[in-house]
């Protein structure tokens, strides 16, 4: 009779947990949304889910961390995007003068540029389902890139640099605001 009960116990123990597990975790939740970033009105479309504590947030190839609340509507935000550009531009600058071009330069870049952005915000909830926020986004990154002016006229010359380095700090794109709908 001792080994039904613990083979039953041992059974039925595991059900146990979950039920006390999914009773007192967190919410589960999925936003969808609207982000505004710097002052150049650049904006995006940004993805959550995960729980009312930590949401992994997708804005393009950004992650995110977590949210504690602070008052009954509002919560803290805090934790790291990663992220990665591509830039490429090439440029061609003419000057004429009667119909003749007297110089011509033509100017390439090739940026690539991973970057770590540390993320404190604020988030209010408006109601159950509209949520607006705005967070300070601090950076590090490493671009690697490289520079290649050719001038083909009046003395054809072709000048290649390297454009990689460090860099870290705020910027106008370091302000982030949002607004998303809670599902």
């Amino acid at each position: 009779m001792k080994k039904i009960v613990l083979i039953l116990l041992c059974f039925s123990l595991p059900y146990y947990m979950v039920a006390q597990e999914n009773a007192t975790a967190p919410k589960k939740v999925k936003e969808v949304g609207l982000v505004f970033t710097g002052l150049n009105s650049n904006f995006g479309f940004t993805f959550k889910t995960g729980n009312e504590n930590a949401l992994w947030r997708f804005t393009a190839l950004n992650l995110t961390g977590n949210r504690k609340p602070i008052l009954n509507k509002v919560s803290l935000r805090y934790g790291m995007d990663l992220g990665f550009n591509f830039s490429y531009s090439n440029e061609t600058f003419k000057n004429s003068n009667n119909g003749t071009t007297i110089y011509e330069t033509e100017d390439k870049r090739i940026i690539y540029t991973p970057e770590i952005k540390f993320l404190l915000g604020v988030s209010y909830l408006l109601n159950d389902k509209i949520i607006v926020g705005a967070e300070i986004l601090p950076e590090i990154s490493y671009k690697i890139g490289s520079s290649t002016q050719e001038r083909k006229l009046p003395n054809p010359d072709k000048t290649e640099k390297d454009i990689s380095g460090f860099g870290y700090g705020f910027s106008n794109n370091s302000v982030r605001f949002s607004i998303a709908y809670r599902f």
